[in-house]
């Protein structure tokens, strides 16, 4: 006579359920349980598929291949905007969107005077290939020279 887990009463060797309190007592060896066991190599297929799929590459790695340089500087009537348009050439093999930038206005000791973060999520340039980008600032009397920095950018998840 065995005992069981749950209600400590003694039941018969070969029970897998207590008679008194319905309790298995080798719920491993339990047919029931076959039945989640389909689900661990489908949630391994899963992970497995959703990390390739995800697979994005880190700007940080790519930057020293990208190289940005001004076209334009433009301002507004009000003379409250600048608008200062950019050419950023693609030296990898992906395509790249969702820009992230920062702009840096700067003095003529070189101080900084402003600086303007803002995002394009409608932007993506082609590998092997330039864009043009087009950014607006608060217009500021002080700043001689305007400096352009990358901070972020995406590749899509099917390349």
């Amino acid at each position: 006579m065995n005992q069981c887990s749950s209600c400590k009463k003694e039941i018969d060797d070969g029970a897998s359920k207590c008679p008194y309190c319905q309790a298995f007592q080798q719920w491993y060896r339990n047919p029931q349980v076959y039945g989640l066991l389909i689900l661990i190599p489908v949630f391994g297929f899963l992970f497995l598929w959703q990390r390739s799929l995800m697979n994005t590459k880190n700007y940080i790695d790519y930057q020293d291949k990208f190289a940005v340089e001004k076209v334009s500087q433009v301002v507004n009537d009000d003379k409250k905007w600048d608008f200062l348009t950019y050419k950023i050439k693609n030296g990898t093999d992906l395509r790249w969107e969702h820009l992230e930038y920062q702009l840096i206005g700067l003095d003529e000791k070189g101080a900084i005077v402003y600086t303007c973060s803002n995002g394009e999520y409608g932007w993506s340039v082609q590998p092997k290939a330039e864009a043009l980008i087009t950014a607006s600032c608060g217009r500021n009397k002080n700043i001689a020279k305007w400096d352009f920095k990358i901070t972020e950018m995406t590749t899509p998840w099917r390349h």
